[in-house]
């Protein structure tokens, strides 16, 4: 029970507490973004709950009623998987290339566009883990009689998963954004697409082999296994993606040591006139 509970926690402090502690470090170290910086990690999380909302809710609810898709999933469901993940890193894309080209003009550096992607890999990892998280604690130390269906080790590797998918998700975006900066569009719409929708299958396609429909080809831990391998070997690759761009999306004009120290100087001497003023009242 206290290893469950521990388990619970640390799940949800990396999909709570975790994103909220990089967004503080990077607010705190890009003091000329820090407005910019807001802004995309709310945008980011916006674009996941329309997504959840309004798109995969009601979008899915209204076919699974209307169109018949539950008889396509029971005989296709590879294939419908397949579908619900391009459809979803296309969905996704579509409002990031709104904000980074009409709302910023193509000016999105490597703190925002980051942050960006971790507002939307925060509010998807709270949707779908971090607050269940809470929940079960809670209901926990209500009742101690209260047991789990998953095992303690499956509960510590969701939280080990939600950080290798923040990681991804924050060098998709932030590739894609290098990519529409250097006019690319079609290309990185491409390219991030593919990405996008080979981390939400892979998982999805390992466990399909567990059932009795696709005659329980192995294990359901051997499943946990090739999707947590695919996930680190992502998170590996995006951890290098993410080195590179770091350089090739930098502002001298606000990145610099230089460019801080003077808008620091800035502020300080707005500080001093403001109360200069407000003694001499």
């Amino acid at each position: 029970m206290t290893a469950d509970i521990v388990a619970l926690a640390v799940t949800a402090v990396v999909c709570i507490i975790l994103p909220l502690m990089i967004l503080g470090i990077v607010w705190m170290k890009n003091p000329m973004e820090r407005k910019g910086i807001r802004i995309t990690f709310f945008l980011g999380v916006m674009i996941y709950l329309v997504m959840q909302w309004g798109v995969k809710e009601h979008g899915l609810q209204y076919l699974f009623t209307h169109v018949g898709l539950s008889e396509f999933v029971e005989k296709h469901y590879i294939p419908y998987i397949l579908l619900v993940a391009i459809a979803g890193a296309v969905l996704t894309m579509i409002p990031v290339i709104g904000i980074v080209v009409f709302l910023f003009k193509n000016q999105m550096s490597f703190a925002k566009s980051s942050m960006m992607a971790l507002g939307y890999g925060m509010a998807e990892s709270v949707g779908l883990v971090g607050y269940r998280c809470i929940y079960t604690i809670i209901t926990f130390f209500k009742d101690d009689d209260v047991t789990m269906n998953t095992s303690t080790g499956e509960l510590f590797l969701s939280g080990y998963e939600r950080f290798l998918i923040m990681v991804i998700y924050i060098a998709i975006i932030v590739a894609f954004v290098y990519f529409l900066e250097q006019r690319m569009p079609i290309r990185g719409f491409l390219v991030t697409v593919f990405c996008f929708s080979c981390i939400h299958f892979f998982p999805g396609f390992f466990l399909a082999f567990t059932t009795k429909e696709y005659i329980e080809v192995f294990d359901r831990s051997v499943a946990l296994a090739l999707s947590y391998i695919v996930l680190s070997m992502g998170a590996i690759c995006s951890a290098a993606v993410l080195n590179a761009l770091k350089y090739s999306l930098k502002d001298e004009r606000i990145d610099s040591k230089q460019a801080v120290a003077d808008y620091e100087k800035r502020q300080a001497e707005k500080k001093q006139k403001k109360k200069t003023k407000k003694n001499l009242e």
